[in-house]
């Protein structure tokens, strides 16, 4: 970096050699008043020095910036790489009002994750709990695989469903069952796992587990394999990534 010098003023100590194409140093220390020309081969300046104002710089060439030091508020022009995971829970609807399902429809149909979830559900007749999924040609009322079952005391029972995802036992007027359904997309596979409890006896819990292949899933219903809802109440939550 070439150095301006009028004259000895601005310099200050002994044994410098000065030359035509600036200023070296051989010993002692130089102070100058002003300095000209690139900072480019200026090196290891103590952060303590560096004062002022930040230009407006572009941060686009900046790479492996450790988490740690990223700190402050996300402006609203925040976004990672595909979105952000959200998360959608319907309102409730209330399943005593002697329907047989109750229905979810216009579901986003590039969901790949979903919940249903119920609270104090009665039925009319003798009948499971069921959940079916359907796209715009209507629900698939057949297909399923589903392995259910239940264990209650001393008691235990196992069955193979096809009709839905039903579980293996009673949703009567005497059973008040909770529960959730959960749901996760594998390419046009839908895997389903199921766990309820009912209060109708000690201990009774009922689970089940199975899939079914379809394609742009966007409607849901939730019910009983016969006869009609009298308590109770149900909520979807669908998750988007």
């Amino acid at each position: 970096m070439a150095v301006t010098i009028s004259g000895t003023d601005g310099i200050v100590g002994a044994g410098f050699t000065v030359d035509a194409s600036g200023v070296s140093v051989t010993a002692g220390v130089g102070t100058f008043s002003s300095l000209q020309g690139s900072g480019a081969n200026l090196t290891a300046l103590p952060a303590a020095n560096l004062t002022g104002a930040l230009p407006a710089i572009s941060a686009a060439s900046c790479t492996s910036i450790p988490a740690a030091n990223i700190v402050g508020l996300a402006t609203a022009g925040f976004e990672r790489s595909g979105g952000f995971a959200t998360r959608t829970v319907s309102a409730e609807v209330d399943t005593s009002t002697g329907d047989q399902y109750y229905a979810f429809t216009g579901i986003d149909t590039t969901i790949k994750r979903f919940d249903v979830l119920f609270r104090s559900y009665s039925n009319t007749g003798a009948n499971d709990v069921r959940l079916q999924l359907g796209n715009s040609g209507g629900y698939a009322t057949s297909g399923y695989h589903c392995g259910a079952g239940y264990w209650r005391d001393n008691t235990s029972n196992k069955d193979y469903r096809q009709g839905g995802f039903d579980s293996s036992g009673l949703a009567s007027g005497s059973y008040f069952t909770s529960g959730r359904f959960s749901c996760v997309k594998i390419n046009v596979r839908w895997h389903c796992e199921g766990i309820f409890y009912t209060t109708s006896a000690s201990d009774h819990v009922f689970y089940l587990a199975g899939y079914l292949n379809i394609s742009d899933l966007d409607r849901v219903r939730f019910g009983g394999d016969g006869g009609a809802g009298d308590g109770g109440a149900v909520t979807l939550v669908t998750y988007s990534d």
